[in-house]
């Protein structure tokens, strides 16, 4: 059994984000598994090196191709960098291990400092512990502007 960080980098691999398209992503998961069950060597092979988020446009809906594409933006903090670990480090006090996941996702998401720290000061229960986390990552925060 593989123990510590290696343990965690594999718990992590079984979450499947499977919004705003609930039924699309069902689907490709059902696809994937079917292929990988079934499949040739080829095919496995193709999927290795395939985005799972990439959706071909051909299964598109016309509302999905209208609708405007976000803008690609730097993540508020960068996954890896002295600011992201302090940040974890300061939640997984409260969540556990899903903290790097949490900062990953708000950091992509937020739009300033201050809305992702507040992201991810909702994942806290405790309305003092809550207090406590925000000031303590937006003072970390500030150190690093």
């Amino acid at each position: 059994m593989p123990s510590g960080a290696l343990r965690y980098e594999l718990a992590t691999r079984q979450w499947i984000d499977i919004f705003p398209d609930r039924e699309y992503a069902l689907g490709k998961l059902a696809d994937t598994i079917r292929i990988v069950l079934n499949g040739t060597d080829a095919a496995k092979a193709s999927l290795a090196g395939a985005s799972p988020i990439a959706e071909p446009a051909a299964t598109r809906t016309s509302a999905q191709i209208e609708q405007p594409q976000p803008a690609t933006r730097a993540p508020i903090v960068v996954a890896g960098s002295e600011e992201f670990e302090a940040i974890r480090a300061l939640l997984v006090r409260h969540v556990g291990p899903i903290a790097k996941v949490l900062v990953q996702k708000a950091a992509a998401q937020a739009g300033s400092r201050d809305d992702f720290c507040d992201r991810l000061a909702t994942h806290i229960k405790v309305p003092a512990e809550r207090n406590a986390f925000l000031l303590a990552a937006q003072a970390r925060l500030l150190v690093k502007s």
